[in-house]
């Protein structure tokens, strides 16, 4: 599981999160888990399975998590058969 706000053991600061994505009141601790593993390493593709055992989270809850940080343009994914792989899109001005 991840921990603390910046737990990817690096010393740079993550990317800021400046978008409507983070709205007061719905914020929980399995959208901040899921975005702290992906902005750590934002080069590191990770399949949803993975990321959901990473993160100590059902495997539905990091969809809805991925789907709304995906929606945001925050993350990007991709198909390979039936594995979805997730990462931070470096692309994002966010």
């Amino acid at each position: 599981m991840v921990e603390g706000p910046y737990a990817c053991g690096k010393t740079s600061t993550p990317r800021p999160l400046d978008k409507w994505y983070l709205v007061p009141g719905t914020w929980n601790a399995q959208q901040g888990e899921v975005l702290t593993y992906l902005m750590c390493d934002p080069d590191r593709e990770t399949s949803m399975s993975e990321l959901a055992r990473r993160v100590g989270a059902p495997l539905s809850s990091v969809h809805r998590e991925v789907a709304r940080t995906e929606a945001a343009g925050i993350v990007t994914s991709r198909r390979s058969g039936n594995t979805k792989y997730v990462r931070a899109d470096t692309d994002s001005p966010s």
